[in-house]
């Protein structure tokens, strides 16, 4: 007999041990239990209304939390400046912008409003729904892992005393994670509803409800998000060509802001949202407002919000268009990018947009202005985070990447991204080189892809950069890839933004070779001159004795204090067998004439 209850004993906190010391169904009745004395009125929920305040952004405004069963679901915060919205009608979810582009929803962007929408919502005590997996409990917690409908995962920890949820974790639609922390419970009309959330994401949030209403009905209105007014002075069917120019390969476009001079913005497809340098916006008389931390590509600190008037390309007028200041000049100082500001991907969302960097034309079309020829190739265009991507097939592999005409490269990874992980372990020639454009210096390795096609377009042995950001660095951890102005520029691209669909036509420069920064060598302009800022080892530059801080007094001819800097790098970016001539002096002050030339094997 002692034996028998010694094993049962040893079995009983073998159990605990393992997180099997209760059932996923004692946990969901527990729960329901610490929710409502009445058990009728949890299965008969119809309606759940919850309002109150929201600091977020380093803004104070407002959030309502609004749900109609069986499966409508709506989050709205309200600020001065902007508001966002989140409606979820069954499958179907739309959501509005703080910049104000209304889409439809895709399955990156459901993460977050999944998760509040099972836990404000309490779909998970739906009978349907899968019961929870991966019980543990650990020092007065019981932690289990809940599934939504579309499958993304929600870690909650219940408090073992009372079985109220202390906090549920999930991933985010940034691909960073989010905790919400609940702080407190209210009773209203018999049941419990969180009462104060803190959210710990890359944007920290206080949500404090005070006014909380269930079965009382809601009004259907708060399901549905109402169509943008026009936001600038295009007429319908109509279309307008505008000049580039292009700076590394980039796209810049002048802009005019109320009375301001020229100012030169930097046309990026893969940023959800259009940024100003703060030094111009508060010089136009705006005062940027709160702070906004973002997982992008290369370093925008310091953002705010600032709403203006009017933003004039040319003819076309935009209005009331919500920018992020950021200090944009110190930075572009640093990567020798001479721009004021960023048109991301929302300030086009109302029209199509057709880009060709071959001939450094722009041109923006009414959505009822467009018309597609029939030979261009076509691909859907996704829009998952506010970014514009499309499927690639890259190696035979079907990827997402992104449009990031601010990104001087062909093709590029995140070194930290399982893709990147998966071309480094492929047997073939490499090469250290740095990032050049919008994000300077960041070290990378360069690898050759067999192919890369697009709606049927290929494009033969392009070079992927797989950049290594800093492990602090939130861009540094997304998992897709995107093509570059390097790869951008062998097409026409046409981006029917409202239709989400993307057209390719081949240009002149479609069958060229691919090309990197062969020499190792990246200068600097500093002071007028051009100075060597890295080196890479084993590459041309260090093999001749080139060094950090070594003056280029002469480039192919060219005076040093007088090329343009864009120039450079296309010289430096060499094909196999070429190569570039200079006369560099030395700390010592001497001076050499040196040559260097690629030999690397792509």
């Amino acid at each position: 007999m002692k034996r028998t209850v010694f094993f049962v004993c040893l079995l009983s906190l073998g159990l605990f041990a393992t997180g099997l010391a209760i059932t996923p169904q004692e946990l969901v009745q527990r729960h329901r239990q610490a929710l409502s004395t009445n058990q009728e009125l949890l299965f008969n929920l119809s309606t759940i209304r919850m309002v109150g305040q929201l600091e977020k952004y380093g803004l104070q405004g407002d959030v309502g939390v609004f749900v109609s069963f069986p499966d409508r679901f709506a989050v709205a915060h309200e600020f001065s400046l902007f508001s966002e919205r989140w409606v979820a009608r069954g499958k179907d979810v739309e959501l509005l912008e703080m910049t104000g582009w209304h889409r439809t929803a895709v399955r990156g962007d459901l993460f977050h409003l999944r998760a509040l929408q099972f836990i404000l919502g309490y779909q998970y005590l739906n009978p349907g729904v899968a019961q929870p997996t991966d019980i543990r409990e650990v020092e007065g917690e019981v932690g289990a892992t809940l599934l939504t409908a579309e499958g993304v995962p929600i870690r909650v920890v219940f408090d073992a005393a009372t079985f109220l949820i202390r906090s549920f974790a999930f991933t985010g639609s940034d691909g960073l994670g989010v905790v919400m922390q609940i702080e407190s419970y209210r009773q209203w009309d018999g049941l419990l509803l969180p009462g104060r959330l803190r959210e710990e994401s890359i944007n920290p949030a206080i949500y404090t409800f005070t006014q909380c209403e269930v079965n009382r009905g809601v009004d259907g209105s708060f399901f549905n998000i109402a169509p943008a007014p026009p936001d600038s002075n295009l007429p319908e069917r109509s279309s307008v060509r505008l000049p580039l120019q292009r700076y590394f390969g980039l796209p810049l476009i002048k802009c005019w802001i109320g009375n301001s001079p020229a100012l030169t913005f930097l046309i990026d497809t893969a940023l959800p949202f259009s940024v100003i340098d703060r030094s111009i916006a508060t010089q136009l008389g705006f005062t940027p407002q709160g702070r906004r931390t973002a997982a992008v590509r290369y370093p925008l600190g310091d953002l705010a919000f600032v709403r203006l008037p009017t933003v004039l390309l040319r003819e076309v007028e935009y209005r009331n268009k919500l920018f992020l200041a950021a200090n944009m000049i110190p930075a572009s100082t640093n990567i020798q990018l001479p721009v004021h500001g960023i048109l991301g991907a929302d300030f086009f969302h109302q029209q199509t947009i057709s880009l060709d960097l071959t001939t450094e034309s722009f041109r923006i079309t009414s959505t009822r202005g467009f018309s597609p020829e029939q030979q261009w190739a076509r691909v859907p265009l996704l829009t998952t985070g506010g970014s514009l991507a499309v499927i690639a097939t890259l190696n035979g592999v079907e990827t997402a990447m992104e449009l990031s005409t601010s990104s001087g490269e062909s093709v590029g990874f995140s070194a930290a991204s399982e893709t990147a992980r998966g071309l480094l372990r492929r047997q073939g020639p490499s090469a250290e080189a740095f990032t050049v454009g919008l994000g300077f210096g960041f070290p990378e390795t360069v690898v050759l892809l067999g192919a890369l096609s697009l709606g049927g377009q290929t494009v033969e042995a392009p070079l992927a950069h797989l950049v290594q950001f800093p492990d602090t660095y939130p861009g540094g951890r997304r998992q897709v890839g995107w093509l570059g102005s390097g790869l951008l520029r062998r097409f026409s691209i046409h981006l029917d933004i409202p239709g989400q669909t993307a057209y390719f036509e081949p240009t002149t420069a479609s069958r060229e070779a691919d090309t990197f920064n062969a020499a190792g060598l990246y200068p600097v302009r500093s002071g007028g001159k051009l100075v060597v800022q890295r080196v890479v080892p084993g590459l041309p530059a260090a093999k001749v004795g080139i060094e950090p801080g070594d003056i280029i007094i002469q480039l192919m001819g060219y005076p040093g204090e007088q090329i343009v800097f864009d120039r450079v790098y296309g010289f430096l970016n060499m094909l196999p067998g070429q190569s570039v001539s200079l006369q560099v002096q030395k700390v010592d002050g001497s001076i050499q004439d040196l040559q260097l030339r690629n030999e690397s094997a792509f």
